[in-house]
């Protein structure tokens, strides 16, 4: 292994590698480029050829060869090495062990049955009748590979047979159940098939689907040596490819989902197989994607799935959004009842999980209900997004008992209402707890714009609006901006540790306290929803501003003293 390692290593020119991606210029001794893994406008990625090695001054993205293709092609060493060993003409040694052989001739069989299965299909009408009724075209049919296993027992195995299969093979890849002195039967019998490739394109496993009501509706293939059900996403083999540029995934509950997102042009949707959502699952989405949208089923089964799927991904770093579907919909029945564009309207208005709780209360519930305002105060009450919750609370306040007393009275009431159920352990989000000593921070809306200024992807746009007069007017993110501002006027490329060892101690600390995970991640949704917060809180003050301005001295008087008295 370690000699495989070496050979290829010597014999791949990096700077011809990285140059296949990213557009290099001669610097010096080494190469210089704009980098593939953060958006910025001045180079700072560096290729040095007498090295072998990568670096980016600006993300600190570092590498060989070897790191270079794990990191774009998505794979782990030893994908590497064998995407390398090829480009390089070179025959890697046997992996040790005698289990190599088996699994290509297990994939082999599984290859077979699946162009088996897809020759079957056409041969049955009564199946491709059964695949067109699901709104499954020819096109479609052949762009997933879409088969049918017959009912009759001998059918599979005779043509593993004829085609130099063994059938051993077979029942490893989970095609047959039985034993050589037992017999062999197939394992899928009378089922729409759908071949599951892994991310390398191969074949490893099956999905089917029932005909009409019989049970149970889908059918997996076990795990064995090549498939791990827990591990696997369906339609990553296409997804793989877009996901590389977009870097946001769709998951889906089913196959027919994932197929129905990509004919309506959601390439990067995928699915589990045939379990829940898993930390290895994760794991994988964390390889392709730093976004997700889970568009799940509209029904009390789907809503309860994409909660725990949330509170898998979230932790794990994952930008989460919701797809809300029509009650009763889910993604494949909505793009064949009202088509593409109804179903990328769901995905591309899909809303954070604090949003989706409330509006899937509402689905639940009705508003109307006791229940729903006691649910959705709990809700509110346990988030620890501040500027999300107040949006919420305006919204809902319209339907809230006090509203007949006024939408302002509603909303207080409301706030008050959340305020009560807050767990007593939260600290206000102006103030977090340092140290054993409270330091006073910027507003909510304000520590998103600040901490968005470290990020060189979000920088632009959060300068622009840091340098927006009138909209930071706390006295903590007046400090900070003024301190941010004094650094970056003059170096705007600096990473985030570079600008916080360059201002004073006091606002590294304040840094330090709004960098916390209750803060929750930024991003660039949250950082353009807190400047919409501000630039509307600034209209306000400049409309009460220009009342006080027009009113008389008795005026004045008076107004300041119910003011004081409210």
């Amino acid at each position: 292994m370690h000699d495989d390692v070496e050979q290829v290593r010597t014999r791949i020119d990096i700077v011809d590698l990285v140059g296949e991606r990213v557009q290099l210029k001669r610097s010096g001794s080494s190469w210089r480029g704009l980098c593939p893994f953060h958006t910025e406008k001045t180079p700072s990625f560096h290729v040095n050829p007498q090295r072998g090695r990568y670096t980016c001054f600006g993300c600190q993205a570092t590498g060989d060869v070897f790191d270079w293709v794990m990191r774009t092609e998505n794979v782990d060493f030893r994908g590497a090495l064998e995407i390398l060993a090829a480009r390089a003409g070179i025959t890697l040694s046997k992996k040790s062990g005698p289990s190599s052989d088996n699994v290509e001739r297990i994939l082999d069989a599984l290859e077979f049955a699946a162009k088996h299965f897809q020759r079957e299909l056409l041969r049955n009408p009564l199946a491709l009748h059964y695949a067109h009724s699901r709104g499954l075209d020819e096109t479609t049919i052949g762009a997933w590979e879409i088969g049918f296993a017959p009912e009759d027992a001998e059918s599979l195995p005779a043509a593993l047979k004829s085609g130099g299969i063994r059938l051993e093979d077979a029942a490893a890849g989970g095609l047959l159940s039985g034993s050589p002195s037992e017999g062999y039967l197939p394992f899928f019998r009378g089922r729409l098939m759908f071949p599951i490739r892994n991310d390398k394109g191969r074949v490893v496993a099956f999905g089917a689907r029932a005909f009409g009501n019989d049970e149970p509706k889908y059918l997996n293939s076990r795990d064995t040596i090549v498939f791990n059900k827990s591990q696997t996403l369906y339609g990553l083999h296409l997804a793989k490819k877009p996901l590389m540029g977009l870097r946001s995934i769709v998951i889906t509950e089913g196959y027919l989902d994932v197929i129905a997102c990509h004919r309506s042009g959601i390439e990067t949707a995928v699915a589990p197989l045939g379990t829940a959502m898993n930390e290895r699952h994760v794991e994988a989405i964390r390889r392709w994607a730093d976004r997700v949208t889970l568009l799940y089923d509209s029904d009390s089964a789907g809503r309860k799935a994409a909660r725990r799927a949330n509170a898998l991904l979230s932790p794990a770093g994952l930008q989460v959004r919701l797809g809300v579907l029509p009650i009763g919909a889910d993604p494949d029945s909505l793009f064949s009842s009202q088509g593409a564009v109804a179903l990328r309207e769901v995905v591309d208005a899909a809303v954070s999980p604090l949003r989706f709780e409330v509006v899937a209360l509402r689905q639940e519930l009705g508003e109307s209900s006791e229940d729903f305002w006691k649910e959705a105060k709990s809700v509110l009450a346990s988030s620890n997004d501040i500027l999300e919750r107040d949006q919420l609370i305006a919204e809902l306040a319209a339907t809230h008992s006090n509203a007949r007393f006024g939408l302002q009275a509603a909303i207080d009431a409301l706030r008050k209402e959340v305020e009560s159920l807050t767990p007593s352990r939260k600290r206000k989000q102006s103030q977090i707890d340092s140290n054993d000593s409270l330091i006073e921070l910027p507003a909510a809306a304000e520590r998103m714009v600040l901490r968005s200024a470290l990020r060189t992807e979000l920088r632009e746009e959060a300068i622009e609006a840091l340098a927006d007069d009138g909209l930071i007017v706390t006295l903590p993110g007046i400090e900070l901006k003024s301190a941010l501002l004094s650094v970056l006027d003059t170096q705007p490329e600096l990473d985030a540790g570079e600008i916080l060892q360059s201002i004073p101690e006091e606002s590294r600390s304040m840094f330090a306290s709004m960098e916390r995970p209750s803060e929750g991640p930024v991003t660039e949704q949250a950082l353009k929803e807190s400047i919409q917060r501000l630039r509307r809180e600034r209209e306000i003050r400049l409309k009460k501003a220009a009342l006080e301005r027009s009113m008389s001295d008795e005026d004045l008087v008076e107004y300041f003293r119910l003011k004081g008295r409210s």
